[in-house]
């Protein structure tokens, strides 16, 4: 709301609708704010508004988060990709620098990507037409621990978690719709859609694959250029190598590789 007093005329700007009040004795002003508010039209919190763009927008919006502290911050943004604050109404373009905070969605749209580092120093960069979620993602350097808990319901995403050999205790998974991934290692790749996830360890990794469906049964372990693929209702496939022309082919997919942001 935007107020313009003048002499004789007070503008009122509601909503982008500009309404203007004859100043007269029989109306003082919170009778003319009143009056305003209440012939305006009303916003339904479930409309179809685009998404927070502005800087300010999103750092006036971000206070609504109350005392959450953010668990990370966005790097890089290429094309259109939402952020969904955890139940909130409104989602916002992500922008360089914006803030993360637990239980955020991210979603990328055609031709989009993002890539964002975690307060531990991880980076997860995801392709377009993906949707991940930040469910948990703590770590606390004094204690010594770290505990992350990602899921990826569509799309791929490129996951390098720094290893801190200090810790005494670093926990970190992610979930799809088919499987969930044990993390040892630090640098992988994730593809998945509603009934199959594929699976891919780079240089230094080590993961532990278990279908949802079989829960009991051990992991698959997938370690340096091997891949396994769980569809749904199935056991992980039989991890095989796969060709150093066919990994150089999958990172390409990811325009902003770790390795541009690594220290």
């Amino acid at each position: 709301m935007k107020i313009h007093p003048n002499d004789e005329i007070l503008e009122i700007s509601y909503h982008g609708k500009i309404e203007k009040y004859e100043k007269s004795a029989a109306k003082d002003f919170k009778a003319i704010l009143k009056e305003a508010v209440e012939s305006s039209p009303k916003v339904d919190a479930q409309d179809q508004r685009p998404p927070i763009n502005t800087i300010s927008e999103i750092q006036s919006n971000t206070f609504c988060l109350g005392e959450r502290e953010p668990v990370g911050k966005v790097l890089s943004v290429q094309g259109k990709v939402r952020i969904i604050h955890k139940d909130m109404a409104r989602d916002y373009w992500a922008k360089k620098d914006l803030s993360l905070h637990k239980g955020d969605s991210i979603i990328t749209q055609e031709k989009s990507q993002v890539r964002f580092k975690l307060n531990d120093g991880s980076i997860i960069t995801m392709g377009s037409r993906t949707k991940l979620v930040l469910n948990r993602s703590v770590y606390d350097p004094k204690k010594k621990t770290r505990s992350s808990f990602f899921e990826i319901s569509l799309g791929k995403a490129r996951f390098w978690l720094k290893k801190l050999f200090y810790l005494r205790l670093s926990e970190s998974k992610v979930k799809t719709p088919t499987a969930v991934m044990g993390v040892r290692g630090s640098d992988f790749i994730i593809k998945a859609t509603p009934k199959l996830t594929e699976v891919t360890a780079l240089k230094d990794t080590l993961l532990e694959v278990v279908s949802l469906a079989f829960p009991e049964v051990k992991p698959a372990v997938v370690t340096d250029f091997q891949r396994t693929i769980v569809e749904k209702g199935s056991l992980p496939t039989e991890v095989e190598m796969v060709p150093p022309e066919e990994i150089e082919e999958m990172k390409k997919e990811f325009t902003v590789t770790p390795e541009t942001v690594v220290s």
